[in-house]
């Protein structure tokens, strides 16, 4: 009887190490998307408010300029 539960046991570690070795791919794939794409909203808010801060100067140079 104990000889059958430890073949048992055998049987289901391997399977077991592969569900947690699929399990930290995936894992570590959705966090490397996960980075990339907080990367590219930084950059795109940067420029945003580059852009917006050009737009604000030259309202302001155009209003002394009026004046």
């Amino acid at each position: 009887m104990y000889g059958m539960v430890q073949q048992e046991v055998w049987r289901q570690r391997p399977e077991e190490i592969r569900q947690q070795v699929a399990a930290l791919r995936l894992e570590k794939t959705l966090r490397a998307d996960r980075e990339g794409r907080f990367r590219l909203m930084g950059d795109t808010k940067w420029e945003l408010e580059r852009y917006a801060g050009l737009l604000v100067k030259r309202l302001r140079n155009l209003d002394t300029q009026d004046s």
